[in-house]
């Protein structure tokens, strides 16, 4: 079962992968838009687009 898991979680990366982009914005966008890779790269959204504050 699990790794099956894996193989779509594979597939998933692999669709970015392809359109040659770096890891850390695949990762963004692909645990963004992919409930599927959210629980594996639980990766914290709030405030990525905020201006830093002094």
């Amino acid at each position: 079962m699990a790794s099956n898991e894996y193989k779509e979680i594979e597939a998933e990366l692999d669709h970015y992968f392809n359109d040659g982009m770096d890891i850390t914005v695949v990762l963004f966008f692909a645990t963004t838009n992919s409930p599927l890779l959210q629980n594996f790269f639980p990766i914290p959204r709030m405030g990525i687009f905020e201006p830093l504050q002094p």
